[in-house]
């Protein structure tokens, strides 16, 4: 996990300097993709490799919350009910802009409050 956070650091300084690109780059950017990668394509994937909607979505979730090692495990852990939960919800909706909207919120809402907590 340090070496990952060594590598990002030069962005995370430029992004400092600048909430509407930390905005863009995170709390839409990143929400977007993830949303592609993790419920449009990896949890459909593994449900249909015979492991289900609630066994796709589990393993899914698992590799989604992995990814984010800068977390604590308690916090990793709640993502993964998260991602289950939104895979869940792409699939009884058949969109991934629910959960898309679910993640630029939740990812805007917590950049502001550490940028308002952290200074």
């Amino acid at each position: 996990p340090s070496a990952a956070l060594e590598a990002v650091q030069p962005f995370a300084e430029v992004m400092k300097s600048s909430v509407w690109l930390l905005l863009l780059l995170t709390g839409i950017v990143a929400a977007v993709t993830e949303e592609f990668i993790f419920r449009g394509y990896l949890s459909r994937v593994l449900e249909a490799t015979g492991l289900g909607l609630w066994g796709g979505a589990l393993v899914s979730a698992l590799i989604w919350a992995g990814m984010h090692v800068y977390y604590p495990l308690s916090a990793q852990l709640s993502l993964v009910a998260v991602g289950v939960a939104l895979s869940i919800v792409r699939a009884r909706t058949g969109s991934l802009y629910p959960g898309m909207a679910w993640h630029i919120l939740n990812n805007t809402v917590a950049l502001l409050a550490l940028r308002v907590i952290g200074g």
